[in-house]
């Protein structure tokens, strides 16, 4: 129906957008009983009718023109709500607008009021249709009648909605007039109005997600800032309500690109917390909401680069949920807190270079989360994922494999228990082909190639299916290009050429569907990447001219990821600068080579930490080099460290069989 007016009509049904099928066929079923009825549209008013029916949804609590609709309906009746007939999309109780729970009264104040009767429920079945048009023909009658009496019903707030929402779940609630208030003499119920509207504002925030909730605030929050800041006595409930709210803010502005504001945000909550800690310290509650105050402003200022304030706030954490743990140890809320205190901890121990103290808080990471709070379902299979995820990082970082290696091997577990009993989560399994992809890699470290690719398979068909699923998800197709980049070179490890060329060849088609807004340090390492593994395929092919053209490629993008200040490059640089001296010297050009080696070696000079496989190609560079001993002193240090790369292993027994035949009687003579 494409209504241009409402004069005459009895009924006017307002609904969100998203419920426009069930409105329609609503107003089908009520015209079949000869009653007046009209759709509520942006261009046209409720005013001139009698009766309004509302479709309650969680898209009509965001829908601002719905709001706009029933204030226009009860300023036009009286705010007689008894003509409003709220009926509950596709569910046994409705989800009501935040106009339909408070109002003001004649001085201003905000107060909590009961909303109408339910008057049924609208779903897909045409049977229930029926009823329901039958209900509301019985309640409301014929035009001027007036609506029977309902027995009440008991309502809900809004469940989660969905993302990209506006202002009005909270924007409904004005927060200016408090300021007159609190000097008027009516100061107690205007700190009472102001309580109710935090118990509301606290509710419906909490059920919103995450974007919803960060645009709706960032609309009121500097209003609710000021108003936080009066010098008012309030009560411990509401100071709480207060600190969870500025939480709320301070996520929003953080989300908006507001750093210092949301770091303003957290630290007047993280202040309010602790002024209740201090009056009550052995209280439960208050530790628990302090300790969350000490995680946002500690991940505030990380986010902002301040790592020693995060350092410590992240500490407090870590104690304040030690602490609770103490007074209850069987809690699995409070052993998953500090799990998660730990695992932060650990995070940025490892990024601090202290791989020591880090594999030791992921260990006691691991411990609190594997317990009662998976038990209980307050963690998910994910969370212990990752926390394993990072500790083999932590294990990788003080050159243990085998424990890392086992480390890995419990996150791919622990995905694929995530994954029984949600199979088509997208973040699940893309979580689990980068756990594949990297199991397979250490699998390589350990020189077992066979079961390697196994796993790099499976990391490459579960990235396949999320780029096709996704196409222009950026990360999907980074995920997808990388595990193709990885398993041409297992390709190359098992002397299928072929297979190797035909990996390289999708890879470079997908890189060239880059996201164009994306960081210019990761395009360049993207490029690199490609031109590296195609300067690999050839020099495994003996076409030296082409894998030095392709080396040079992968120098300039290395270089300049660098000169972008992405660190990370360096060992791409290094191996690019190695693979040119390679290809150089199959070429017979040993100085220009040599100056390839040098160049690879000072890309490796600064790096205190180095991996893996930073300290493979630092043998090979050193050997290169013509420092023989230190070149060895490298190798068994690996070799010792049970490292079995294929590639480090053929290119020394190379070197072994290139100095036995020198040294044979037929090299002398």
């Amino acid at each position: 129906m494409n209504a241009t007016s409402l004069a005459g009509t009895h009924i006017v049904i307002v609904f969100a957008e998203d419920d426009r099928r069930y409105a329609e066929r609503l107003w089908t079923a009520l015209r079949a009983q000869e009653l007046s009825v009209g759709l509520f549209d942006q261009t046209v008013g409720t005013t001139l009718a009698s009766h309004l029916v509302l479709l309650c949804s969680p898209a009509a609590v965001r829908a601002t023109d719905v709001t706009h609709a029933i204030e226009s309906f009860l300023e036009a009746h009286e705010r007689d709500r008894s003509l409003i007939l709220p009926l509950a999309v596709e569910a046994d109780t409705p989800t009501f607008p935040p106009v339909l729970l408070s109002e003001r009264d004649s001085e201003g104040f905000l107060t909590p009021i009961s909303p109408p009767p339910t008057a049924g429920k609208i779903d897909s079945s045409e049977q229930s249709l029926r009823r329901l048009a039958d209900v509301l023909s019985a309640r409301i009658g014929k035009p001027g009648g007036n609506a029977a009496p309902a027995g009440e019903i008991r309502y809900r707030l809004a469940p989660a909605l969905t993302a990209g929402t506006a202002l009005l779940a909270i924007g409904a609630i004005t927060w200016g007039t408090w300021n007159h208030m609190v000097a008027s003499e009516n100061a107690e119920r205007a700190r009472a109005s102001q309580e109710f509207a935090s118990r509301l504002v606290v509710e419906l925030t909490d059920q919103l997600p995450a974007a919803a909730r960060r645009d709706t605030l960032i609309s009121i929050a500097d209003e609710m800032m000021q108003s936080f800041g009066l010098e008012t006595e309030s009560d411990a409930d509401e100071l709480q309500r207060r600190a969870q709210i500025l939480h709320f803010i301070g996520e929003a502005r953080d989300v908006h690109g507001d750093p210092d504001g949301a770091r303003e945000s957290f630290q007047a909550a993280f202040d309010i917390t602790a002024q209740l800690l201090q009056e009550t310290p052995n209280e439960p509650e208050r530790i628990f909401a302090h300790s969350q105050s000490a995680f946002w402003l500690g991940n505030s200022a990380y986010r902002a680069g301040d790592l020693s304030a995060a350092m410590e706030a992240l500490e407090a954490y870590k104690s304040l949920s030690d602490q609770l743990v103490s007074i209850d140890e069987d809690n699995p809320l409070y052993l998953a807190e500090a799990g998660h205190a730990a695992n932060n901890l650990g995070i940025m121990a490892l990024e601090n270079g202290n791989p020591d103290r880090a594999a030791d808080l992921l260990d006691q990471g691991i411990r609190d989360l594997s317990g009662r709070p998976l038990e209980e379902g307050v963690v998910t299979p994910a969370d212990i994922a990752n926390v394993q995820g990072w500790r083999a990082n932590a294990y990788l970082a003080r050159g243990q494999l085998r424990p890392a290696l086992e480390s890995r091997r419990a996150e791919v577990s622990a995905y694929r228990a995530q994954l029984v009993s949600r199979p088509d989560d997208y973040d699940t399994r893309e979580a689990l082909a980068r756990a594949l992809r990297e199991y397979a890699v250490l699998l390589t470290m350990l020189g077992d190639v066979s079961n390697a690719t196994v796993e790099m398979e499976e990391s490459l068909n579960l990235s396949a299916d999320l780029f096709s699923e996704s196409p222009s998800n950026s990360r999907a197709r980074r995920i997808y290009m990388i595990a193709l980049s990885d398993r041409a070179r297992l390709a190359l490890r098992q002397d299928d050429l072929t297979r190797a060329q035909l990996l390289q060849g999708e890879a470079r088609r997908v890189r060239t569907l880059e996201d164009e807004q994306g960081s210019d340090d990761e395009r360049h390492l993207e490029r690199g990447m490609i031109y590296l593994l195609g300067a690999e395929i050839a020099m495994s092919a003996g076409a030296h001219d082409v894998a030095l053209s392709d080396a040079s490629q992968a120098i300039l993008a290395a270089e300049q990821a660098l000169g972008a200040g992405y660190a990370a490059a360096s060992e791409l640089a290094a191996e690019a600068y190695f693979l040119h001296g390679e290809a150089l010297s199959g070429a017979q050009r040993s100085e220009e080579a040599e100056n390839s080696y040098r160049q690879a070696r000072d890309r490796l000079a600064d790096r205190s930490l180095r991996s893996f496989r930073e300290r493979d190609l630092l043998s090979r560079i050193t050997l290169r080099l013509g420092d023989g001993d230190i070149a060895l002193d490298l190798h068994d240090a690996l070799i010792e460290d049970g490292y079995a790369h294929p590639e480090f292993i053929a290119f020394w027994q190379q070197q072994a069989l290139t100095a036995q035949l020198q040294s044979s009687p037929a090299a002398r003579n």
